[in-house]
């Protein structure tokens, strides 16, 4: 019998190399010839008009300055990061773009990584394939071509779960070091996964019966979402605490948003897939209802089962949940710029659980017909 060349263990190894290179050579072929689309200086002769082009403006006072006047001093990390481009390539959108490409295709094999393993080899091929799919169709087509804070949180809360999710199984301290971090850089990219982080660390004390890396990794994450507010106290003289300033009574605070109920029915059916509910204009996505449908079902038969939820599905299950709480109470379905951007971080988790069902009942499938 001719062994397999190829382990198994090995193959996110190879997906580091080659996904990557598959998604750079469409970004170039997406970007030819390589013209320059970002004339900030067209922004200071009116207002733009959508948030890729408040980031650009936004990172480009950051450059001069050090801080931007067109927005609070308290904003995202993502605009901290165009600013770390543009002082290394100069004002043009085509290195972000590529790298973004990149961000998209090491999430998806981070993913796939942590994943994988938890399911049969038929599934995870065809976890691999959906990832990519999902990744090109939801994000590469519509979003890694725009300066949006999506980008990198998708890739941040991708390589989040992979070292979370490993760390614990390998008890592995740098790989906890490393989540804490990660932990905190995701909240000053989308300060609605601030709930998400404050339920992770109780997730994580749980898991681990150590109160002094239960306090390491508390400290770590907390010192790395205190880097702004220390930034703009030696900037302005003006400790912000993000993301708590997101989270006032303010006008346009979460706390306001949350009491308005007649956004939640529409973004609801928007998470389904059932777009035209945000816009007529938008269409209906149909794979991701067909893969919330799975997804139910995955949590109906696992729950049926009476068999304990796995630490890797309760991280992922508390982060999809706190996730889209938010965003579907906050998000206004009215702002056409928005589109389903707001869902795309967390759609590419949602996926492993819709594959696991899926490849289930495929086996069911077959083995009825088998006794036919």
């Amino acid at each position: 019998m001719i062994k397999n060349s190829i382990n198994s263990s090995k193959i996110p190894t190879a997906l580091f190399i080659l996904l990557p290179i598959l998604f750079l050579c469409l970004a170039l072929f997406k970007l030819y010839p390589f013209e320059n689309t970002l004339f900030l200086e067209k922004f200071y002769d009116g207002t733009p008009h959508d948030d890729w082009d408040w980031y650009a403006l936004y990172a480009s006072e950051i450059v001069t300055t050090g801080i931007s006047t067109i927005t609070p001093p308290t904003s995202w990390l993502y605009g901290q990061f165009i600013a770390l481009c543009f002082c290394i390539f100069g004002e043009t959108n085509i290195p972000i773009y590529i790298l973004q490409s990149l961000f998209l295709s090491i999430s998806i094999v981070l993913l796939y990584a942590s994943f994988y393993n938890k399911m049969g080899k038929t599934a995870g091929l065809l976890l691999l394939f959906s990832l990519t799919l999902f990744g090109f169709l939801d994000v590469f087509k519509y979003y890694t071509f725009r300066c949006l804070s999506e980008n990198l949180a998708l890739f941040i809360v991708s390589l989040f779960l992979f070292c979370f999710i490993k760390g614990i199984e390998r008890n592995n301290t740098k790989l906890h070091i490393a989540s804490s971090v990660l932990l905190g850089l995701l909240c000053i990219t989308r300060p609605n996964i601030f709930p998400f982080a404050i339920a992770t660390i109780f997730i994580y004390a749980w898991y681990i019966s150590n109160y002094k890396k239960i306090i390491v990794f508390t400290l770590v994450f907390v010192f790395t979402i205190l880097l702004q507010p220390l930034g703009n106290l030696f900037l302005i003289q003006s400790f912000s605490f993000f993301p708590i300033e997101r989270l006032s009574t303010q006008s346009g605070g979460y706390f306001l948003a949350a009491f308005d109920f007649s956004k939640a029915y529409r973004n609801t059916m928007s998470l389904f897939g059932f777009m035209s509910f945000t816009s007529p204009e938008f269409r209906w996505r149909p794979h991701w209802t067909v893969m919330w449908i799975l997804f139910v079902i995955y949590c109906i038969n696992k729950i049926k089962s009476k068999v304990k939820f796995e630490m890797w599905e309760i991280i992922s299950f508390t982060f999809i949940i706190t996730y889209y709480t938010v965003i579907l109470f906050v998000a206004d379905p009215d702002n056409g710029s928005y589109g389903f951007r707001f869902y795309v971080p967390g759609i590419l988790i949602v996926l492993p659980f819709a594959i696991i069902s899926a490849s289930k009942i495929g086996k069911r499938i077959v083995s009825y017909v088998n006794k036919l």
